[in-house]
């Protein structure tokens, strides 16, 4: 959790979050079957606070993706 609180000190207190889309093979091809879809999550500004919301999404079936951001002023 270092890492976490790290960019919490550096003030990246807005997490996004990608779930992504579901990869199929048509004929063979690889193939983006179901779209991607990213949520925004404004002040989280401590670890316990980060690990509720990851409690929250980790489950999603095709995975996701998180981002660290500076709240915009």
């Amino acid at each position: 959790m270092n890492f976490i609180q790290n960019q919490i000190d550096n003030g990246y207190t807005r997490i996004i979050i990608t779930f992504r889309g579901k990869k199929e093979l048509i004929n063979g091809v690889p193939k983006i079957t179901s779209m991607f879809k990213t949520s925004v999550y404004n002040n989280i500004d401590t670890v316990e606070k980060y690990n509720n919301l990851i409690k929250l999404v980790d489950q999603f079936d095709n995975g996701i993706s998180v981002g660290f951001s500076k709240e915009i002023v």
